[in-house]
């Protein structure tokens, strides 16, 4: 892709509401908030499942990478469903989703309709805390379809490339080489239809499988 992109940012493809960034913008949380959301929410353990699923699978990377996918279809499935729901203040799901979606004043309208938008604003919602310093730009935005990319550097990729350059530094085996990003990431697209049935997701392209960005659609079967 030729846009710059400055780190942290939400950008909005051709035709895309201009208002649908504010809200967005308006979900990031303080770093005390992050803080919180890390430690109490399901995703503060993302970065976890790879090394778990190895473990599982007692060093086959190959049975590794199925636990991981079926793992994150659960996640994305779970998060789009928590999404749906009103929690009591302090519970995990409060603090990951009522609150950043409370902030954008995208409750609402969030919860009142189950299309491609809604897999695309989890997304946003989600990685935008997760990975504050990430950049997104969001291409389209239908009730039929709605996609985004990441650009700039995957935030997942960047943390396997840490983990990568430390175990080289200090010599010892890199317990995640053979982890397969884009498979994970794909198949987790794919799990919005436990969440939103009729709703698809596909991932394509991948910074991880050297392009120069990750697209993520979702659409109505």
């Amino acid at each position: 892709m030729d846009d710059a992109h400055s780190p942290g940012t939400v950008e909005l493809g051709e035709g895309v509401d201009p208002e649908l960034k504010t809200k967005l913008e308006a979900t990031r949380m303080s770093a005390e908030e992050r803080f919180e959301y890390a430690a109490n929410s399901m995703w503060g353990m993302y970065n976890f499942t790879a090394l778990r699923a190895l473990m599982l699978a007692g060093g086959d990377w190959d049975k590794a990478n199925e636990i991981c996918e079926e793992v994150e279809k659960i996640m994305v499935g779970f998060v789009a469903n928590e999404f749906y729901n009103e929690h009591p203040p302090g519970d995990p799901a409060e603090i990951a989703m009522d609150r950043p979606m409370a902030a954008g004043g995208i409750t609402d309208e969030f919860r009142g309709t189950r299309d491609a938008r809604n897999a695309v604003m989890a997304d946003m919602v989600v990685m935008m805390n997760s990975y504050p310093k990430a950049s997104f730009k969001i291409t389209a935005f239908a009730a039929e379809e709605a996609s985004y990319h990441i650009c700039g550097g995957c935030p997942r990729k960047d943390s396997l490339d840490t983990v990568a350059s430390v175990s080289k530094e200090r010599g010892t085996p890199n317990l995640l080489e053979g982890y397969d990003l884009f498979r994970i990431c794909a198949g987790g697209a794919e799990g919005y239809e436990l969440a939103m049935p009729g709703v698809g997701g596909e991932g394509l392209m991948g910074m991880c499988k050297g392009d120069d960005h990750c697209e993520f659609r979702y659409f109505q079967k």
